[in-house]
Formats: structure tokens, C-alpha cells, sequence
């Protein structure tokens, strides 16, 4: 869903001729970017429960290092035309929802707490939570 936001996004953006139209699809791009990067780092955080803050730092890392070609591209093709940089953006937010479809994960169970890894799931966590609050305060 997101990705057929950002493609429509877009297609606003090839045919926005006011000022009013561009700052309305600017304003939905933000609204679109908070749900994404709310959504990606949510994800990251459930594959990798263990490792969450190292697991969403690499996806971060690799992000940003793809925004350097990615910039130099847009850079390229708006020296052209601004056209040319959202009629790419929209064919690939395509190409995604068809990757998406095409590639969809198979069903899986959801990822359990660390709590019912170690003590089995149907167990009340609250003493659980309570003795690591009282091993906390004990370190300090």
C-alpha cells in the first residue's frame, strides 16, 4: 500500500502545474515517509528480535549508503527533466508492488518475546519483568 502511495505521489508531482498541488503532494510524501520508516524499522525490529538495535543500525547503514547513488541519479535526470525523476520513481514503486506480489512470503507464525523463547508461551511475563528490574537496579 505504501508503495502505491508513493507511485501516486509521483504521478501528482509529473502533472502538478500550482504551487498549491505541489505543496499538497510534498505534504502527502511526509505523511507517506513517516508510515514507511515507522513501518520498515517496526519490521527490521521483528526478523531480528534479539539483535533489534544492531539489525535496524545495518538497514540504516545500507540505506544511507544507497542514497548516494540514488541522489546522483534524480540529479542526472532532473538536469534533464524533473519529469524523467517521477515518471522513475513511479515505475519503480511498480516494479516493487509487482516484486512484492510476485515474491509474497509464505505464511510464518509470529516471532515470540524473548519471554516465551525462555519460559514457554501461556506464562504471565510480570515476574518475569520484575526480576530483571530488580537485577537492574542491583548492577547500579
Amino acid at each position: 500500500m505504501s508503495y502505491g502511495m508513493y507511485g501516486l505521489i509521483n504521478v501528482c508531482l509529473i502533472y502538478a502545474i500550482s504551487h498549491w498541488e505541489i505543496v499538497a503532494a510534498f505534504a502527502a510524501y511526509g505523511l507517506f515517509y513517516a508510515i514507511d520508516d515507522s513501518h520498515s524499522g517496526a519490521f527490521i525490529a521483528d526478523i531480528e528480535p534479539d539483535r533489534r538495535a544492531s539489525a535496524i543500525d545495518i538497514y540504516n547503514f545500507v540505506i544511507g549508503l544507497l542514497y548516494l547513488p540514488a541522489s546522483l541519479i534524480a540529479g542526472a535526470l532532473w538536469a534533464t527533466s524533473p519529469t524523467l525523476v517521477f515518471s522513475l520513481a513511479t515505475g519503480l514503486s511498480i516494479v516493487a508492488i509487482a516484486l512484492f506480489v510476485v515474491l509474497k512470503p509464505a505464511h510464518q507464525q509470529p516471532i515470540a518475546s524473548r519471554y516465551e523463547r525462555e519460559f514457554g508461551a501461556g506464562r504471565s511475563e510480570e515476574p518475569y519483568l520484575q526480576g530483571q528490574y530488580a537485577r537492574l537496579i542491583t548492577a547500579t
